[in-house]
């Protein structure tokens, strides 16, 4: 159960727990105040659009929005609904949304307070059944029941076999850069008022990306095509301030995508697991952010096991020679934060020496293990806090030192 002190969150009961208690708060604000929700439609970032299709979800039992009923499944386009049924629904949505906006931008202030930013995360694809789609299938491949044709994903590599078939709907560059990629702008620019630098996963893309007909079972069989690379950026900078990207660089990549990303200056990844026992001299750009693994990694403590015996003989060799000191995981991160790198990435549970079973994903699975490891308590990592600062500040680091 959520209270439970559970090493996995079971997003289902979380919602469920959270919910009980949002509804009984926003009846109770609308009792005080009955004009409460007209002041939430007036509010500057309020998204009617996602209230109303979270709406129409719940009266359709959160099915698909492609097997709602056909006046609904159309509104998405023409507009033309009678919302009156489903006001109070909305207005609840919006509820929400302004205590998330309210509750964000207080721990995001009080981040700037410490001298903090904060790094998300933009995939490049949005997920069939969202409100991006909803509102934008006309910028997506799909037949006449509103079904993709065509998915996203990447073909066999180092984390898959049989490649990761990720079930997201192909955009359709044409149709978005005829109307100069609004909705993907749209996307970048709200991310950038929640975050401070925006990471752009699966960066490749831009140049080039992979579809697969979502017919085949797996992503073995699919084609690359081209991506809207230069002309994309171009549009996007006359918005965006480009200092505020970084480029998710990693996997088996034709240079055309590292001479996109070197074009604009984006600073793109270095990966400790990849690259400390490579035969090959790995040119370290300073201009990167150095990680030690990223969430489709294993922990470090997780990958150390998996090496075998000359491997652990080489990269103690490799770690002698910078003069570290410490056991072997304490030498890893040292040596990340060591890095001429402007920035370097330590995951908590590399801090707090974890194994596998707090690995956080394997990229091309669906199961009930990945995102949900939880961090149950603070403890542990309050007794690292001391060796972790004397590390920050010995790499030069360290912030109001």
């Amino acid at each position: 159960a959520y209270r439970q002190k559970s090493k996995r969150v079971n997003y289902e009961k979380v919602r469920a727990f959270k919910e009980k208690y949002l509804r009984r708060a926003f009846r109770q604000a609308v009792k005080r105040n009955p004009n409460y929700p007209t002041f939430l439609m007036s509010r500057p970032h309020a998204n009617f659009q996602y209230a109303a299709f979270m709406s129409l979800k719940k009266a359709n039992g959160g099915k698909p929005w492609n097997e709602w009923p056909l006046e609904q499944q159309n509104w998405g386009e023409n507009m033309s609904l009678d919302f009156e049924p489903y006001f109070d629904e909305i207005y609840y949505q919006l509820f929400v949304q302004s205590l998330l906006t309210q509750q964000w931008r207080a721990l995001k202030k009080k981040a700037h307070a410490y001298g903090l930013q904060i790094i998300g995360d933009l995939p490049f694809y949005v997920g069939f059944d969202s409100v991006d789609c909803y509102f934008n299938r006309h910028y997506f491949y799909l037949n006449n029941k509103k079904e993709p044709t065509l998915i996203s994903g990447v073909g066999p590599d180092y984390f898959s076999k049989t490649g990761q078939r990720w079930g997201n709907p192909i955009y359709n560059f044409e149709a978005l850069k005829a109307d100069r990629y609004g909705m993907l702008i749209k996307r970048i620019l709200s991310c950038g008022e929640i975050y401070d630098l925006i990471r752009l996963d699966h960066f490749r893309a831009f140049d080039t990306y992979y579809v697969i007909d979502a017919k085949e079972a797996t992503a073995e069989r699919g084609e690359w095509k081209l991506g809207p690379g230069r002309d994309f950026f171009d549009e996007l900078f006359k918005h965006f301030d480009a200092t505020r990207i970084i480029a998710e660089d990693l996997g088996d990549i034709r240079p055309e995508v590292l001479d996109l990303r070197d074009y604009y200056n984006f600073p793109g990844m270095n990966v400790l697991q990849f690259e400390i026992l490579s035969e090959k001299e790995i040119a370290v750009n300073p201009h990167n952010v150095y990680y030690i693994g990223t969430h489709d990694n294993d922990t470090l403590k997780g990958w150390y096991l998996k090496l075998t015996q000359e491997e652990r003989v080489q990269l103690r060799k490799i770690l002698a020679k910078e003069g570290l000191s410490g056991d072997i995981f304490t030498q890893m991160m040292e040596y990340a934060l060591k890095r001429p790198n402007a920035l370097s990435v330590l995951f908590m549970g590399d801090i707090l020496k974890l194994n596998n079973k707090a690995r956080i994903n394997v990229p091309g699975i669906i199961d009930d293990i990945n995102w949900t490891y939880r961090l149950q308590s603070l403890v542990t990592f309050e007794e690292k806090i001391k060796l972790l600062r004397k590390m920050i500040k010995e790499s030069n680091r360290l912030i109001n030192a």
